[in-house]
Formats: structure tokens, sequence, C-alpha cells
């Protein structure tokens, strides 16, 4: 009897991505800042759109699922707050001065 014959219901996990794979879009973690149908508003504005009001709820709902994580790749969830006893860098090195 073939492997899973004896009980067809039974499904076989999905296999792990590879590494540093994103997930499908509109299913990873909610992320990002609460938004409402009047920041999609004003956003039209910015770049010389218009959505109806029913297109601005349905944007505001779906924001923290589907785009914010993309933004969220892209600059990092959150900036390092260094100690202040660190050395400064330093603007020049001296190996590449004339």
């Amino acid at each position: 009897m073939p492997a899973g014959a004896a009980n067809p219901g039974a499904s076989a996990a999905p296999p792990a991505p590879p590494p540093g794979q994103p997930p499908a879009f509109g299913t990873g973690p909610v992320v990002g800042p609460v938004i409402t149908p009047a920041t999609i508003a004003e956003a039209e504005k910015l770049v010389q759109v218009t959505y109806t009001a029913n297109e601005r709820a349905q944007a505001a709902a779906n924001w923290r699922v589907s785009l914010a994580p993309v933004y969220e790749r892209r600059t990092g969830p959150k900036k390092l707050a260094l100690e202040p006893t660190l050395a400064r860098r330093r603007s020049g090195t001296r190996c590449c001065r004339g």
C-alpha cells in the first residue's frame, strides 16, 4: 500500500521555505502603524491618484499585512541605540590621504 493511502485525509506538512525567502504576499506578520482611510486620502494627494471610499477602507485595512512588511524588510524594524561610551567614527582614514 502506498504511503498516505491508509489515511487519504492526512496531508504532510509543507516543506520549510529556503532561508531568506519572504512569506507569500499577505501572509506575513502584522507590522507597522495602524492607518485609517484618512491617511490613504492624504497619500492620494502625494501620489496623485483617486480612490473611492470603499477602496480607501480596504487599503487601510490591508496595509499592515500586505504592504507594511515590504517596507519593514527594506528599512529594518528599528534603529539600534549605541552606547555613548563607544568611540566616534573618523571621517577619513590615514592610508588614503595624499
